[in-house]
């Protein structure tokens, strides 16, 4: 019974996700501005990799693609390419979970609005792409240099640590504080709502990866066409599909992102979210296991 009661309990979970996920797309419709933060940080951030990873091959070979023999003199360069990388990430982040707070709120903010409002906070966000550089770049180090097992407890320690800080840009922006003090709040919110956080989030995830596999059929049927000029079509196709799904998918998780960190912190429903779906997501209630814990 307990199997039974756990597996409907998770299925319950995941369905409310998706549904929440659904109604994060209903607020993207509602404000389409919203998916220009991702597609600017992309185009940024490939900017970013191509002005340092090129000087970088060409300075010191091959060795500058992999940190396991990578030259002593190279580790400032690749320290200040993760910071700047993960800068322009969280600065359009920010962006993002202001604007998508504005249109919980029932007003719709604009690019120029979350763009501003990003500059505001231009220290928080240094210094947390400082942090998170750090960190990054120590996990990898180690995980270069560590066997198997390493590797998957580097892993590990780098997933948690992702889990932890899953609220740091919205403590940042919307209760403006410190990148220190927004992972702790980042913690302590992550402790009421982190199972809807995950599996919301996941469940985002998962339907992305499945809209993707969409264009694969159509690639490999393109290569027994015969021609190279069909082929190259498709691909193309393909990836500029690929692409506007990352974006959607980007800003599907800072909305949902910002509607349970803003439910978690007031306790009120973000206007898009239905107030039954929200509430019984979030809210902490005896669960069918206990009920039948009495029982039995």
């Amino acid at each position: 019974f307990r199997a039974t009661i756990r597996y409907n309990s998770a299925m319950e979970r995941l369905a409310r996700s998706w549904e929440l996920a659904k109604q994060s797309l209903r607020v993207l419709r509602s404000n389409p501005s919203l998916i220009a933060f991702p597609i600017i940080s992309s185009i940024a951030g490939t900017l970013i990799a191509v002005s340092f990873l090129v000087p970088m091959y060409f300075a010191f070979g091959a060795q500058a693609m992999s940190e396991e023999n990578l030259p002593v003199a190279a580790y400032p360069l690749l320290f200040l390419f993760y910071v700047v990388s993960y800068f322009v990430v969280v600065f359009f982040n920010a962006g993002l979970v202001y604007c998508a707070k504005q249109t919980l709120a029932g007003h719709p903010a604009t690019f120029g609005d979350g763009f501003n409002e990003a500059t505001k906070h231009l220290g928080p966000i240094l210094g947390w792409a400082l942090i998170s550089a750090t960190i990054g770049m120590v996990l990898r180090s180690i995980s270069e240099r560590a066997g198997v097992i390493g590797r998957i407890v580097i892993g590990l320690l780098g997933m948690a640590w992702t889990v932890l800080t899953f609220f740091v840009v919205p403590a940042m922006v919307l209760e403006n504080v410190g990148p220190v003090e927004a992972v702790k709040r980042s913690g302590s919110t992550l402790k009421k709502v982190w199972g809807e956080a995950l599996v919301g989030t996941g469940g985002i995830g998962l339907a992305m990866f499945l809209l993707g596999m969409i264009p694969v059929p159509f690639m490999v049927g393109s290569f027994f066409v015969g021609s190279w000029m069909v082929a190259l079509v498709v691909i193309g196709l393909s990836i500029l599909y690929w692409l506007a799904l990352s974006a959607v998918g980007s800003s599907l998780q800072g909305i949902y992102q910002t509607a349970t960190y803003l439910y978690a912190q007031t306790g009120e429903v973000p206007s898009g979210f239905e107030a039954s779906l929200i509430t019984g997501a979030f809210e902490s209630k005896p669960g069918m296991i206990d009920k039948f814990r009495k029982r039995f």
